[in-house]
């Protein structure tokens, strides 16, 4: 999702280079019991660990005066990244975002990139 997003921001002219985008990752998990014989001591005796929940917080420091289009690229990610659009068909997936204007990062076509 950060490649899509990176991507998607540099039309607001948001650019990896000269922006900061992280994210936080958390993940819930359940377990479900493998069915059939095992020998005793092989890792089919114990049950499988499945994906079941998703939440990402994307964290973006971006030169002023792009917040709005920061928001609307985040708004609609979802619909833009293949990976989240895969995911979501089987796991519960959800995201958030924090954004920062920091006036020491250098917008498109400013001279201190």
């Amino acid at each position: 999702m950060i490649s899509t997003l990176e991507g998607t921001l540099s039309v607001c002219g948001i650019y990896s280079h000269n922006s900061r985008i992280t994210a936080d990752i958390e993940a819930d998990y359940f377990y479900e019991p493998r069915v059939g014989i095992h020998a005793q001591g092989i890792i089919g005796e114990y049950p499988r660990r499945l994906l079941d929940k998703v939440r990402i917080n994307f964290q973006l420091i971006i030169p002023p005066g792009k917040r709005e289009c920061a928001e609307r690229v985040l708004k609609e990610i979802d619909q833009g990244c293949a990976v989240y659009r895969t995911f979501q068909r089987g796991i519960d997936m959800n995201y958030t975002w924090e954004i920062e204007e920091n006036k020491n990062i250098a917008g498109q076509g400013d001279s201190n990139k």
